[in-house]
């Protein structure tokens, strides 16, 4: 009897795995759909866990974020490739305000990882608005991303944060203009490629 439950719970894993008919207590883990091409270029990475209920088409509606990679742009992109998922119904996927979660991962290959650029020590301006430059996507302070070229200077910088006021993100962007980063000498297919970097700006007030 103990041998028969054994196996009937491990088929129940095995399915809960395939159909996403677990409760929200467990998370489901699912391969990245394709890139956005600016999240390439970027080289940004992640770990995205969104929640969502199962209609009784199989399909998911009210999905949301409830654990964000720290880039809009990938957490943007799980909540639609979710949404376009498609259950079986009739295998438990079809019960009314179901709530499930999914974990989807957003890894680079070494193929499309850019190269990274750290800031040189003692390269940036003094600003009104800033005291720090922490390369790091945790923490505190605003976050930002950029492009850096061959001679290390950055350019495409985004603010992660829509809610910052204009003010805010031209002082941000001009004390990023003002700093040094290692540079990018990463050759594929014969062609330089960009380096790429983020980091939180510590504001003075």
């Amino acid at each position: 009897m103990k041998k028969n439950i054994g196996i009937l719970l491990s088929k129940l894993v095995l399915l809960c795995t395939v159909l996403a008919s677990c409760t929200s207590s467990q998370v489901l883990t699912s391969q990245a759909p394709p890139y956005p091409e600016e999240a390439l270029r970027y080289g940004l990475e992640g770990d995205v866990v969104v929640e969502y209920y199962l209609n009784n088409e199989g399909r998911a509606e009210n999905v949301r974020v409830t654990k964000s990679s720290g880039w809009k742009i990938l957490d943007d992109a799980t909540v639609a490739s979710t949404r376009n998922l498609h259950f079986p119904v009739g295998s438990g996927n079809d019960a009314p305000a179901k709530t499930h979660k999914i974990k989807t991962s957003w890894k680079l290959n070494n193929v499309q990882a850019s190269s990274p650029s750290y800031i040189i020590t003692g390269s940036c301006a003094k600003s009104e608005r800033f005291i720090d430059f922490r390369n790091s996507k945790e923490g505190d302070g605003l976050l930002v991303r950029f492009l850096t070229g061959v001679d290390g200077r950055p350019f495409g910088i985004k603010i992660e944060d829509s809610a910052v006021d204009q003010v805010t993100i031209d002082s941000a962007v001009a004390f990023i203009q003002n700093c040094s980063f290692t540079p990018s000498i990463n050759l594929h297919d014969g062609h330089v490629v960009v380096g790429s970097g983020f980091a939180r700006l510590i504001s003075r007030t």
